[in-house]
C-alpha cells in the first residue's frame, strides 16, 4: 500500500486532538500532584498514541502478511475501543470550554485584570465525560472477554400461499458470516456445527462470508465443515470478504486462484455453490426454486458481483423461490422488482455491527444508519420477505455486545 502523506497527517490531527481533549479531562481528575500514580498514568496515556502512531504507518507501508493479521486481530481492535472512549469524552470537554468561554467573554474589565480570577474546569461535566467513557469502553472489553461465541437459536415460522404443498414444515437452517479468520479454537467451530446440526435442518444455507481474506484461514476447518449435514444438501454463495479484495495480492492472477481455491474448498467439504445459479429442490413430485447470487451491494463501496438476472433466468412468478443474496441492500435495489416473485430473500453482512440492543421491545445498532434492513425480518408485500443473519462469526471489533452470534431456523408453512 502506498504510504499518503496527506492521510497521513489529517488522521494524526484528529487523533492527536482526541487525545488533547481527553487528557485535560484525564488530567483534571488526576489533580495538580507529583505522585508516582500520575506520571504513571501519564506515560501509559501518550504511550498509546504513539503506538497507535507507529501502527498507521505499519498499515500504509509493505510489512508481511502474519505481522499484518496479528496487527489487524489482537491490537488494532484495543487501540479502536480506546479511541472510542476518548471520543466520548471530548464533547463534555468541548462543552465546558464553551462555557468558560462564555464566562470569559462577559466578565467585567475589573475581573479580567485580576489575575487571581481563574475560570476553573466544571469537574462535574469533565468527570461526567470521563464516566461515559471509561462505561463504553468497558462494556467494548466486556464484550472481547465474554467472547463472541455464545450462539442464539432464532426461529421464524414462515407462511406462503403458493409454497407447494410438499414442503408445508420444511426447516432451513441459515447460518451466515463465519469470517475463519478471525476464530482461534477449532473446537469452538465443532461446537457451533453441532449445534446447527441438532436442529435437524431439512435444508441448511450459508450466505456469504466463509473467511476474512484468503482460503488459507479456512483450510483448518475442512474436517470441521464437512460434518455439516442435511437431507436436501448445504447450498452457499459468496459474500464480500470471499473474494480477497481486501487482501494485498502479488497479481491478479494470484487474487483470482485463491477464490478459486476457496469455491473448491466448499465443494470438497459437500456445499453447493450458487452464484448467479439456481437449482430445484425436489419432494413428492413438487419442488421450489433455490438461487444465489455472488454479492451485490448498493451501500457504499461494496463490489456489485452478481447478476440476478442470470440466477433467475427461467423461473416465473408462478414459482415459489428462495434466494441466497450476502448483502441485504440487495434485496430493495433489485430483487423485489424482478418479475420472477423471490418470495423469501436470506442475506447476512451487517453482522448487526456485533453491537447494538437485541430484545423484544428494542432492536437498535449504528449500523441501521448505513442499512435500512440490517437485522431479522422484513417485508415488501406478505408474499416477499427479506430475512438478515445477525451472523455466526466476527470481524474487526473482536467481541459482541447486546447482538449474540446467530444460527436461523425457518419452518416454511
Amino acid at each position: 500500500m502506498q504510504f499518503n502523506f496527506i492521510r497521513f497527517l489529517v488522521i494524526v490531527t484528529i487523533l492527536f486532538a482526541i487525545d488533547f481533549y481527553a487528557w485535560q479531562a484525564i488530567k483534571l481528575l488526576l489533580r495538580p500532584s507529583k505522585s508516582m500514580l500520575n506520571g504513571v498514568v501519564f506515560v501509559i496515556y501518550w504511550a498509546i498514541p504513539i503506538i497507535a502512531l507507529l501502527l498507521f504507518i505499519f498499515n500504509s507501508v509493505p510489512i508481511q502478511q502474519e505481522v499484518y493479521q496479528f496487527l489487524r486481530k489482537n491490537v488494532f481492535p484495543i487501540i479502536m475501543i480506546l479511541y472510542i472512549a476518548k471520543l466520548l469524552i471530548v464533547p463534555f470537554v468541548l462543552m465546558d470550554d464553551i462555557i468558560r468561554l462564555g464566562k470569559y467573554v462577559f466578565q467585567t474589565k475589573s475581573e479580567i485584570t485580576d489575575s487571581t480570577n481563574k475560570i476553573s474546569r466544571n469537574e462535574f461535566i469533565t468527570g461526567l465525560g470521563v464516566l461515559l467513557g471509561a462505561f463504553f469502553g468497558g462494556t467494548l472489553i466486556f464484550g472481547i472477554l465474554r467472547g463472541p461465541y455464545k450462539f442464539q437459536i432464532i426461529k421464524r415460522n414462515l407462511k406462503y400461499k403458493n409454497l407447494p404443498e410438499a414442503f408445508k414444515g420444511f426447516k432451513i437452517v441459515q447460518i451466515s458470516d463465519y469470517h475463519l479468520g478471525s476464530w482461534k479454537d477449532e473446537t469452538v467451530v465443532k461446537k457451533s456445527i453441532d449445534l446447527i446440526n441438532s436442529q435437524k435442518p431439512d435444508l441448511i444455507l450459508f450466505t456469504g462470508d466463509l473467511v476474512n481474506d484468503k482460503t488459507k484461514e479456512a483450510i483448518p476447518y475442512k474436517t470441521i465443515l464437512n460434518q455439516l449435514k442435511a437431507p436436501y444438501g448445504v447450498y452457499s454463495v459468496l459474500g464480500n470478504h470471499d473474494y480477497g479484495d481486501y487482501a494485498a495480492w502479488n497479481s491478479p492472477e494470484e487474487k483470482q486462484q485463491n477464490l478459486n481455491q476457496l469455491i473448491a474448498l466448499q465443494k470438497e467439504v459437500g456445499w453447493i455453490m450458487l452464484n448467479d445459479a439456481h437449482t430445484r429442490i425436489r419432494k413428492n413430485d413438487q419442488s421450489f426454486v433455490l438461487a444465489g447470487v455472488q454479492n451485490w451491494g448498493a451501500r457504499g463501496n461494496f463490489p456489485k458481483y452478481g447478476n440476478l438476472k442470470k440466477a433467475l433466468e427461467g423461473t416465473s412468478d408462478q414459482d415459489f423461490i428462495i434466494l441466497m443474496s450476502h448483502d441485504p441492500s440487495h434485496w430493495k435495489a433489485e430483487v423485489v422488482q424482478h418479475p420472477s416473485q423471490v418470495n423469501l430473500t436470506l442475506a447476512g453482512h451487517t453482522h448487526g455491527m456485533q453491537f447494538g440492543v437485541d430484545s423484544k421491545l428494542i432492536k437498535w445498532s449504528p449500523v441501521q444508519w448505513m442499512y435500512k434492513e440490517w437485522m431479522d425480518i422484513y417485508y415488501h408485500t406478505p408474499e416477499q420477505a427479506l430475512y438478515v443473519n445477525r451472523g455466526i462469526g466476527f470481524i474487526g471489533y473482536p467481541g459482541r455486545v447486546g447482538i449474540d452470534s446467530e444460527i436461523t431456523v425457518i419452518t416454511l408453512g
